[in-house]
C-alpha cells in the first residue's frame, strides 16, 4: 500500500519541479476527492512545518491524546458546543501547544497574498484552534497555550497558482489570558511524560506492523534486534523497511532477501529503525525536563543529518538520526543484516 500511494502521487506532480505542484488540476476529480486530498496532505505539511521550522517537539493526535490524560490532572475540553476542534496537542520548549491544519485548492489571490486578509479555510483554523482547550481537573482552570493555524494552497499546472502556506500563532487569543494559568514544572512532566509515550508507542506500533494503540494477537509481540546496515551498526531496534513492496517490518533472514532483491533492481529502500532503549526510557524512565518558560534540556535529541560513507565504495549513504528514529536510505550495493 505504500508503494503504491507513493507512485499514485508521484505521477499526480510535475516533473523537474522543486515545488509541489500537480499536473492539470490536481489530484482527483470532482470537488470531494480534492477536499480530501487537500485535507490529508495539508495536514502533515503543517507537521513538519511546526516541527521543522517552530521548535514544537511532540504533537500528538487529539483523539489519542484525550485518551492518554484520562488519569491525568488534564483534560481536553470545547470551549463552545458546536464545531470541530483542532487536530493535535502538542508541547514545545515553553508549554503547550494546541495546532489545527487545513488543505485548500482555493483559486483565490488576494487572500492568499495578506497582509490585511486572510482565506476563509485560515479563519475555519483558527475557529478550531480556539475552541480546543485543556483543563487543570483540579482547580477547573484552562491552560495558557500557543494556538497554531496553519494551512497549505495547493499550486496546479492549470491555475497557475503558487504553492503557499499560511501559519497563524495566537490570533484572536486574548481571551486565553483571562482566568488561564500556566503550565508549571510538574504538571509540564506529567503532560510530556503522557504525550511522548503516545508518540514512542506509535511510532513502534506503525514500523513493527502491530496494531496503533494496542495489542493484536494475530501476531507475535515484536522483539527488538541489534541490525546493521552497511557500517552502520544500531544497538537493538524496532526496524522496517519502505520501499516498492510496501512497508515491511523486519524480523527474520526472509524479510531482509526481499530487501535485497528490492536494491539489485536499483529500486530507491529506505530502513527506519526504532531504538528500544529509547522507547524503555521513555515509557518507563524518568529524565530532567526543562524549565517550562526557557531553553532547558529535552529528553530528544536534536536532528542530526550524516554522509556515512560505505563499506569499499566512495559513494555515501545518507541517514538521518533523531529522537529515537535512525532513517537510512541504502545503496544498492549495500549489505543489510539483523544480529538474531
Amino acid at each position: 500500500m505504500a508503494s503504491m500511494w507513493t507512485d499514485l502521487l508521484a505521477s499526480f506532480l510535475m516533473e523537474g519541479e522543486s515545488k509541489l505542484l500537480w499536473r492539470g488540476d490536481g489530484p482527483g476529480i470532482g470537488r470531494d476527492a480534492r477536499i480530501s486530498y487537500s485535507s490529508l496532505l495539508g495536514r502533515y505539511s503543517a507537521r513538519a512545518y511546526l516541527i521543522e521550522e517552530q521548535g514544537v517537539q511532540t504533537l500528538v493526535p487529539l483523539e489519542v491524546a484525550k485518551r492518554r490524560l484520562k488519569n491525568t490532572r488534564f483534560a481536553i475540553t470545547k470551549r463552545s458546543s458546536r464545531g470541530l476542534q483542532a487536530d493535535w496537542i502538542g508541547l514545545d520548549r515553553h508549554g503547550l501547544v494546541i495546532a489545527e491544519a487545513k488543505g485548500s485548492f482555493d483559486l483565490g489571490i488576494s487572500p492568499w497574498c495578506g497582509p490585511s486578509t486572510l482565506p476563509a479555510t485560515v479563519e475555519t483554523a483558527i475557529n478550531q484552534a480556539e475552541r480546543t482547550e485543556l483543563i487543570n481537573r483540579y482547580t477547573g482552570r484552562r491552560l495558557r497555550a500557543k494556538r497554531w493555524a496553519v494551512a497549505s494552497r495547493w499550486g496546479t499546472q492549470n491555475n497557475e497558482r503558487e504553492p503557499t502556506m499560511i501559519a497563524v500563532r495566537d490570533l484572536g487569543q486574548s481571551y486565553q489570558h483571562e482566568n488561564a494559568e500556566a503550565v508549571e514544572e510538574e504538571g509540564y512532566r506529567e503532560l510530556a511524560e503522557a504525550l511522548l509515550r503516545a508518540d514512542s508507542e506509535f511510532v513502534k506500533d506503525g514500523l513493527t506492523g502491530s496494531r496503533v494503540g494496542g495489542s493484536d494477537s494475530s501476531r507475535d509481540s515484536p522483539i527488538p534486534l541489534p541490525i546493521r546496515i552497511g557500517e552502520l551498526a544500531l544497538d537493538p531496534s524496532y526496524s522496517a523497511a519502505l520501499g516498492p513492496f510496501g512497508q515491511l517490518p523486519l524480523r527474520n533472514q526472509d524479510d531482509l532477501e526481499m530487501v535485497r532483491e528490492s536494491l539489485k533492481t536499483g529500486a530507491p529502500v529506505a530502513v527506519a529503525s526504532f531504538s528500544d532503549s529509547y522507547y524503555r526510557h521513555i515509557m518507563f524512565g524518568r529524565w530532567p525536563f526543562p524549565r517550562v518558560f526557557g531553553e532547558g534540556f529535552w529528553p530528544t535529541d536534536d536532528p542530526v543529518l550524516r554522509k556515512r560513507p560505505l563499506i569499499g565504495e566512495s559513494a555515501r549513504s545518507l541517514v538521518i538520526e533523531r529522537h529515537g528514529l535512525t532513517v537510512s536510505w541504502l545503496d544498492h550495493d549495500q549489505d543489510i543484516a539483523l544480529m538474531l
